[in-house]
């Protein structure tokens, strides 16, 4: 865009003949530099809120530390009676979570959940694979780890907001090897 407004101010300088035209030239050249900084601006303020996108969402609703805290949180802890649990299927480990706690950060689940890609969710995409889950609904990537995917799957299929849409053993013929799961 600079470059455009370069051959105006250039073009404007080889026909300024008169004090007159000079104005012009110079009212040119400060709109040039106006949108210059405009568009600095502009970009500054894209790269800033990408940088803090970066790690986590927008108001730092789905964050890799969150996401594990409320987890470990919902797990049994020693010498709690654990003959009533929610059970949890993910693709590499199996967890029994504690009912009543699991129950108290059901609200906090449901928005963690809702951070992700419209294409999960039951009216959006009819589901997706596991593997888009690390980027949010904003497209920043909100992990690296797929632990923390799972884990928020997880959390997810407890609540009975995450359903996987095929059974394990038909795993193998989807992308990476990957479920699909549709939050409802």
């Amino acid at each position: 865009m600079a470059q455009n407004w370069d051959v105006h101010i250039n073009h404007a300088e080889r026909e300024a003949e008169n004090d007159h035209q000079s104005s012009s030239l110079r009212h040119l050249r400060n709109t040039a530099e106006a949108h210059r900084f405009r568009g600095l601006h502009a970009l500054i303020n894209h790269n800033s809120k990408h940088r803090k996108g970066e790690t986590m969402s927008t108001k730092n609703v789905l964050d890799p530390e969150r996401v594990k805290a409320v987890f470990m949180d919902c797990l049994f802890k020693e010498g709690e009676d654990t003959s009533k649990y929610v059970k949890a299927e993910g693709i590499t480990n199996n967890v029994g979570f504690h009912p009543e706690r699991l129950e108290s950060h059901k609200t906090e689940i449901e928005e963690m959940l809702d951070e992700l890609p419209d294409k999960f969710k039951k009216s959006g995409g009819g589901g997706s694979s596991f593997l888009n889950a690390c980027n949010d609904k904003h497209g920043n990537q909100w992990t690296g780890l797929h632990q923390r995917m799972e884990q928020l799957f997880q959390l997810g299929v407890g609540i009975g907001k995450v359903q996987n849409q095929m059974s394990r053993e038909m795993w193998s013929v989807l992308p990476g090897g990957m479920p699909y799961y549709v939050i409802g």
